[in-house]
C-alpha cells in the first residue's frame, strides 16, 4: 500500500469522509503525494492543479470549485478535525525524516549532528505524559501551603516545637 493510499483510507475511516473531501484534503495539504498517484500505473505529475484533480478523480465533479470546497472545510467541524489530524500526521513524518538525517550525519562523524540528535531524541521519543505527571507532583509539593522547602508539613513542625517547649 502506498503512502497516499494509507492516508486516504485512514482519513475516510477515522473521520467518515466521502472520497471527494478526502482527495481534496490530500490535494490541499499533501499535493506531492497525489502527484505520484494511488498506484504505479497512474501518470506521475510534476505538480497538480485543481483542474487536474477534477480530471483525474471522478469523485470531484466538474461544477465543484476549489473555493467552494475550502469554504466547506472551514464550516464543517469534522473536516476541521480531519485537517488538523492530517497536518499533525505530515508533521510527524517530517520529524522522522529529520531524526533519520541527524542520525546519519552523526554516524558519518558530524559532532554537532550527534548532539542535535541526542537533544532531538530526548524531546521526540520521550513520552510527555510522564514528564507532565512528574512536574505536577513536584509542583504540588513545592507550592503547597502546608509544606516547607523540604516538602515537610509546617503543621507537624509546629506541633513538634510546641511539644519541646
Amino acid at each position: 500500500m502506498s503512502k497516499v493510499s494509507g492516508l486516504y483510507l485512514e482519513l475516510m475511516k477515522t473521520f467518515n469522509l466521502n472520497p471527494c473531501m478526502t482527495v481534496f484534503l490530500l490535494y490541499k495539504y499533501a499535493p506531492a503525494l497525489l502527484c505520484t498517484g494511488f498506484n504505479k500505473s497512474e501518470t506521475v505529475f510534476e505538480s497538480i492543479m485543481f483542474e487536474d484533480l477534477k480530471k483525474r478523480y471522478k469523485c470531484i465533479k466538474p461544477h465543484m470549485t476549489e473555493e467552494g470546497l475550502n469554504a466547506l472545510c472551514i464550516s464543517d467541524a469534522n473536516l476541521k478535525n480531519a485537517e488538523k489530524w492530517l497536518i499533525n500526521r505530515l508533521h510527524q513524518s517530517k520529524q522522522i525524516t529529520l531524526y533519520n538525517k541527524l542520525y546519519e550525519q552523526g554516524v558519518a562523524g558530524d559532532v554537532r549532528s550527534i548532539s542535535e540528535f541526542a537533544r532531538f531524541s530526548k524531546s521526540f521519543i520521550n513520552d510527555d505524559s510522564e514528564e507532565d505527571e512528574e512536574a505536577l507532583f513536584f509542583k504540588s509539593i513545592m507550592f503547597s501551603d502546608d509544606s516547607n522547602d523540604y516538602g515537610e508539613s509546617r503543621k507537624s513542625n509546629q506541633t513538634d516545637k510546641e511539644d519541646i517547649f
